[in-house]
């Protein structure tokens, strides 16, 4: 084989091992929960907003509860956020301080958050 090939090939073949997505670079991960109220039950409907708190207001998103209560933030970056829970009837719950760390575990639980009634 020529020299011109075997460097074809090569170069070919580095665009194409660089190109594949290496897993130790993605470091997105999730953050999972329930919220209930201080009887246990389900608080369907319920609109809860997840803010990195380096990005400011602008990087919130918001998801409406299901019937079980549960919502899932996906991906969400290594941080710190504060999460927001409002819902008619209910006060505005905010907890602050919620870091998804670089490491594992990449899903955050914060299940056990009791919201209250207004």
């Amino acid at each position: 084989m020529g020299i011109l090939f075997k460097r074809i090939v090569l170069a070919g073949a580095i665009l194409l091992i660089s190109s594949l997505p290496l897993a130790a670079q993605n470091t997105a991960g999730s953050i999972t929960g329930a919220v209930q109220d201080a009887q246990g039950s389900v608080v369907p409907n319920a609109k809860v907003t997840l803010t990195n708190d380096a990005q400011g207001a602008a990087s919130g998103r918001t998801v409406v509860m299901n019937a079980e209560s549960a919502f899932v933030f996906s991906p969400v970056l290594p941080g710190n956020y504060t999460f927001t829970v409002e819902g008619a009837g209910f006060k505005k719950y905010v907890q602050s301080g919620i870091t998804r760390p670089i490491t594992y575990p990449r899903i955050r639980s914060l299940n056990g958050i009791y919201y209250p009634h207004a």
